[in-house]
């Protein structure tokens, strides 16, 4: 016997086998003693089904009073995860995640469990959506058929499908990095690329609470401040993870009330990998001392997400306050570190974005009133300890990687902070996107190859829509009133010493597409790293009790 929701209020218990019409009408009887309205009526296979509705006070009793009242023998599953499950996740996306019920989405499957949950409540709340699948060729005959499993997925939900292959074994050596973070940069990079060029607004994976609690884990065992012991953002610029509302076993409950297939990995079993560790072998054992670890866990996932929005708050008003320009040099004041014990975090938090670690800050910190000249470098830049101030500077070994030369075939260039992505067409737009990070170049009035730089002091152009008149860049990024910690950071990019844009803020005019243009070149910036873009604010969800 299993309760259903239907149009969030009514339930139903469906397939009940009654031997007697008595039963039922007993069961009516008794329910309409307890204020609860019900309709009996035989269904064409001879099984008898009972509609409840429920006031809302008294459902959770009502549950168990029902539970305690039906004694028929059979199936009995009174819990009321499956009852909730779609509403729960429209919620969510709407309410919490504030996404707009028209936005195309882009689902990343893999096949799993919990994606093709996703793909199959995506579908249930009508929604707009494509599907993605990311092949990484690390599982020969398998990964060939979970391709194939999604691609039939997509084909039965009728919607669009997208898939690729990675060599990603070559792509870790290449880069020397883990397996696990080369498929997580391929993917998350091929997924933007996907979206951006199909007119989806959103990329959603099937992240969920326990994929947070065992992110928190694996951060705090590897070391961390309080930025990683809030898991994984439920939102973050154009990632959102609408399953963060919930975990594994009801997804798996809700997957199998519906009959749906999933694929699984056999090497989600083993505990070959750090994160398999956790969730096979660690979680089990704290779950001996607390069982409710997994509920403490998430209570305690959302308190240190809420404390590093004060941090980040706090840390923004400090920037602007704490540094300041001096002779064309970007300077941050000693005198601004009032705060005792917090003066520690609080400089880690200004320097971590040009490159120094923990330790470090620490060092810069303890030398505060030390006699001047200590120098303290980063891959990309250098902070000299001066009376009064931390002078920071461009690291002079690292200059020339500040400079970059764009060839005329590149497809993309990846930076410190981030990659650009470029693409030539023979066509010409004739819309083109408001995201201030995608520009559009007239392709014969460019001269290869391109220069990326920082910008400097004394650079002009002559921003887009302004009738051919010069402005100075600095007079550009003081309009868009950037802070003198963001003005630093700022590409420019040339094309034979001429300004072609200045990126995330606006194009030149004599790059344009116009009436005589017969091929375009459209430049795409995505800042911070593939899976880590920067983090809005946070957004967490209570679930009902």
């Amino acid at each position: 016997m299993i309760f259903r929701c239907v149009n969030n209020d009514p339930i139903e218990v469906e397939n009940a086998a009654f031997d007697h019409c008595d039963d039922l009408n007993w069961l009516n009887e008794r329910a309409a003693k307890l204020g609860i309205s019900g309709v009996a009526n035989t269904s064409v296979t001879g099984k008898c089904r009972f509609g409840i509705l429920l006031p809302q006070p008294l459902r959770p009793a009502a549950f168990i009073i029902l539970a305690r009242l039906v004694t028929i023998t059979g199936n009995f599953d009174l819990s009321p995860r499956f009852h909730t499950m779609l509403s729960d996740f429209t919620e969510y996306l709407f309410d919490v995640l504030q996404i707009n019920k028209t936005d195309p989405i882009l689902l990343a499957v893999s096949g799993g469990l919990d994606s093709t949950a996703m793909a199959h409540l995506f579908h249930e709340a009508g929604l707009n959506y494509g599907i993605a699948h990311c092949n990484f060729q690390l599982r020969g005959k398998d990964s060939d058929e979970d391709e194939n499993f999604v691609r039939q997925l997509a084909s039965r939900l009728n919607v669009p499908f997208f898939s690729t292959r990675f060599d990603t074994t070559a792509f870790s050596e290449e880069n020397k990095i883990s397996v696990q973070e080369a498929a997580r940069n391929l993917r998350y990079r091929w997924l933007h690329e996907t979206a951006e060029g199909n007119g989806f607004c959103w990329i959603a994976t099937a992240h969920h609470q326990d994929d947070s609690v065992e992110t928190m884990l694996f951060n705090l065992i590897k070391g961390c401040g309080i930025r990683g012991l809030h898991g994984i953002l439920p939102k973050q610029n154009k990632v959102i993870r609408p399953l963060m509302f919930t975990g594994r076993e009801a997804l798996e409950a809700w997957v199998k009330s519906k009959g749906i297939s999933w694929r699984e990995d056999a090497s989600n079993a083993i505990a070959k990998y750090d994160r398999n560790k956790i969730r096979l072998n660690v979680i089990p054992e704290i779950e001996k001392i607390n069982p409710s670890f997994k509920k403490t866990a998430l209570a305690s996932i959302q308190r240190f997400a809420e404390a590093q929005e004060i941090i980040d708050v706090f840390v923004a008003r400090l920037k602007d306050e704490a540094f300041e320009m001096k002779d064309g040099r970007l300077c941050l004041r000693k005198s601004a570190f009032t705060f005792g014990n917090a003066n520690r975090t609080l400089l880690y938090e200004l320097l971590a974005p040009y490159g120094f670690n923990n330790q470090q800050t620490e060092q810069m910190l303890s030398r505060f009133d030390a006699p001047p000249g200590g120098i303290f470098y980063s891959p990309t830049y250098q902070v000299l300890n001066d009376r009064s101030y931390l002078i920071l500077l461009p690291n002079k070994t690292r200059q020339k990687e500040e400079e970059y030369e764009i060839g005329e075939g590149m497809r993309q260039l990846e930076v410190p902070e981030g990659v650009f992505h470029f693409e030539k067409s023979n066509e010409v737009p004739t819309e083109f996107s408001k995201d201030p990070n995608v520009a559009w170049f007239d392709a014969r009035k460019l001269q290869f190859p391109l220069r990326l730089r920082r910008w400097k002091a004394g650079d002009r152009f002559q921003p887009l829509g302004m009738g051919g008149r010069s402005k100075k860049v600095q007079d550009l990024l003081s309009d868009s009133k950037l802070s003198r910690f963001d003005k630093e950071r700022v590409w420019i990019l040339e094309s034979q010493g001429r300004i072609c844009w200045v990126v995330g803020h606006r194009t030149d005019e004599r790059f344009k597409i116009d009436e005589s243009t017969k091929s375009s070149l459209r430049i795409s910036w995505l800042p911070g790293s593939f899976a880590e873009r920067h983090q809005p604010s946070n957004h967490f969800h209570k679930r009902k009790s």
